[in-house]
C-alpha cells in the first residue's frame, strides 16, 4: 500500500490562504479577483519556503494588510519578509507608485539612485525646481544620493532629493534592526525613503496614499522639514486630504492585532 505524501507547512499555509478565501475577496480592491490574489500568495509561500515557518497569526495578517492595501505579494508590488519569526507586509516601489496613482492626483511618479559616475544635476530658478539624471554605462561608481519627483494631473511638478547623510540618518532610526536595510533590499529602501518624504512633506496626497506611508516602514527623519505650500495649480481636493501628523505605526499596529487568524 503506497505511503499518503506528508503536508508540509507550504500545504498547510496554501490550503489556508484558499479556504479564507471569501475573507480576502471582501477586503480586495474590484479590479483585483480574489483567486488571482489567492494564486500570487501561494506562489510566494512556494518561492519562499521559509515563510510557512513563521508566525502564522503574523503571516495571515500580512497577507490580509497586503490585500486591504490593493496590492499583489509578487515580490514587485509589495512582499511578506521575516523579522525573526513575525512576518512582515511591506509595500515596494512599485507598489507606493500604484496606490499615488491610483489616487487619481499623479501622473508620472519615480525615484532613482544617483551614482558618483552618473551625469546629474538638479537647480533652481525663477520657473521652478528642475533635474537632468544620466545614468552612466558600466561601472557607475558608489552610492551619493537618492531623489524622487511626481508630476501631478494638473502638471504640478514635485521634487525631493536625500543625500547620504540623509539616508543614515533615516536608516539609524529604523526599527527593523538586521532587516531590509542590511539586505539585498537596502537600495529599495532608499528609494521608498525618497518617495514616502516626497508624498509626505512634498505632495499633498489622497487618503490611499497617506494610509500606505503612515502605516509601513521606519520613521522617515529625526526632524521632518516643513511643509511646503503646495503650487495654485494642484486641486484642492489633494489639499483636503492632507495628513502628516499621524505616528508611524510598528510590527503589531491594531490594524495588524485585529486580523483574525485564518484556518488551517
Amino acid at each position: 500500500m503506497p505511503e499518503s505524501k506528508k503536508i508540509t507547512a507550504q500545504d498547510e499555509v496554501c490550503l489556508a490562504l484558499t479556504q479564507a478565501e471569501p475573507t480576502f475577496k471582501m477586503s480586495l480592491p474590484p479590479q483585483i479577483p480574489s483567486q488571482k490574489f489567492i494564486r500570487v500568495a501561494q506562489t510566494a509561500i512556494r518561492q519562499n519556503p521559509g515563510l510557512a515557518s513563521l508566525d502564522r497569526q503574523s503571516l495571515y495578517a500580512a497577507f490580509h494588510k497586503c490585500a486591504a492595501d490593493g496590492l499583489l505579494p509578487d515580490g514587485r508590488e509589495a512582499a511578506i519578509v521575516p523579522f525573526g519569526q513575525t512576518a512582515t507586509y511591506m509595500p515596494m516601489i512599485q507598489g507606493i507608485c500604484k496606490k499615488a496613482r491610483n489616487s487619481g492626483e499623479i501622473k508620472t511618479i519615480n525615484a532613482q539612485i544617483v551614482y558618483k559616475n552618473d551625469a546629474y544635476e538638479h537647480w533652481i530658478d525663477e520657473s521652478g525646481e528642475h533635474f537632468k539624471h544620466v545614468p552612466a554605462r558600466g561601472d557607475r561608481g558608489e552610492v551619493l544620493l537618492v531623489y524622487a519627483f511626481c508630476q501631478t494631473k494638473d502638471d504640478g511638478v514635485f521634487f525631493e532629493e536625500l543625500s547620504m547623510d540623509d539616508i543614515a540618518a533615516i536608516e539609524k532610526m529604523s526599527k527593523q534592526k538586521g532587516g531590509p536595510w542590511s539586505g539585498p533590499f537596502r537600495t529599495e529602501m532608499m528609494r521608498k525613503s525618497a518617495i514616502r518624504r516626497l508624498l509626505k512633506y512634498r505632495v499633498p496626497s489622497s487618503t490611499d496614499v497617506d494610509d500606505i506611508i503612515r502605516e509601513n516602514d521606519e520613521p522617515l527623519e529625526p526632524v521632518p522639514p516643513a511643509p511646503v505650500k503646495p503650487a495654485e495649480t494642484t486641486s484642492s481636493r489633494l489639499r483636503d486630504v492632507v495628513a502628516t501628523t499621524a505616528e508611524p505605526v510598528g510590527q503589531e499596529s491594531d490594524d495588524v492585532a485585529a486580523r483574525e487568524e485564518l484556518p488551517l
